[in-house]
């Protein structure tokens, strides 16, 4: 297949993206248990649905699915960048 490499770059890119938001929500929520679960139980779901659409569409249509991620990667980071920004200084501002 020749998308291997730049989809192998695409998940590690969003890899590293996962690990850094997970870290600052643990930390904006000062990391206790429940933040914790909630964190790696949204990860762990979200993942798995997004493996099972992408792998469908990358079978169907290889082109088309790597200009949506190629697309998609900046849009997310920047959606998660804003959302981090403004949901979690309404958490932390309590107590």
């Amino acid at each position: 297949m020749p998308f291997t490499l730049p989809l192998l770059a695409i998940g590690g890119a969003t890899l590293i993206w996962q690990v850094a938001s997970a870290r600052s929500i643990m930390a904006g929520l000062h990391g206790n248990e429940l933040t914790l679960g909630l964190v790696l139980g949204a990860w762990l779901g979200l993942t798995g649905l997004a493996t099972r659409v992408v792998s469908s569409l990358v079978w169907r249509r290889p082109g088309l699915a790597l200009s949506l991620f190629l697309f998609l990667c900046p849009v997310g980071i920047g959606a998660s960048l804003v959302l981090q920004g403004r949901l979690l200084s309404a958490f932390t501002a309590v107590g």
